[in-house]
C-alpha cells in the first residue's frame, strides 16, 4: 500500500468522501455510535473547542 501524502491525500480523500458520507447516511446509528465513541476518550472539558475526525 503507498503511503500518500499532502496534494495526493487530499485528493485521495475528495474521491472517496461522497461514497464514505452516502455510507454513513444509510446507518442510522452511525452518528449516535461516533458521538459515544468521542465520549468514551474523556477529553479534557469534554472536548469543548476540539475536533474529532473519523478516519473510517
Amino acid at each position: 500500500m503507498t503511503l500518500l501524502r499532502d496534494h495526493d491525500l487530499a485528493r485521495a480523500f475528495d474521491h472517496a468522501a461522497p461514497t464514505y458520507d452516502r455510507l454513513t447516511a444509510l446507518n442510522p446509528g452511525y452518528r449516535t455510535d461516533l458521538r459515544r465513541s468521542a465520549r468514551r476518550l474523556r477529553l479534557p472539558g469534554g472536548g469543548a473547542g476540539l475536533r474529532v475526525l473519523d478516519l473510517g
